[in-house]
């Protein structure tokens, strides 16, 4: 959700100010890169029968709420791990992850670029 400084609804993201994403994205960390730019990070949740796995994700959206076609596949991107626990934006405007391998304690580090 994008707000007005009084408050309200920004209209002017993903059309309304609220953007909805699918119910198997859980989310963990956002960022704001300094051209407006949003990249979310967390994880993916996907039902087998029986049972369920999930896998790391990271998703990118242009200011106005609509995805970043160019980033990743269709604005996502994945990472092999199970959950990211943390963004960071560098200075050359790299973006960092940080995330669990599953089912370990092990601590991995992913760097992005996002398309200029």
């Amino acid at each position: 959700m994008l707000l007005n400084e009084d408050g309200s609804s920004d209209p002017s993201f993903a059309g309304n100010g609220t953007l909805i994403l699918g119910p198997f994205d859980h989310f963990s960390d956002i960022l704001v890169t300094a051209d407006g730019k949003l990249c979310l990070a967390g994880h993916r949740q996907v039902n087998l029968n029986p049972g369920y796995t999930q896998y790391a994700i990271v998703r990118a959206f242009h200011p106005d709420g609509t995805p970043d076609l160019r980033f990743g596949s269709l604005g996502t991107a994945s990472v092999d791990a199970q959950s990211i626990s943390r963004l960071h934006l560098t200075n050359n405007g790299l973006v960092s992850v940080g995330s669990r391998l599953t089912f370990t304690w092990q601590m991995t580090l992913t760097r992005f670029t996002f398309a200029r």
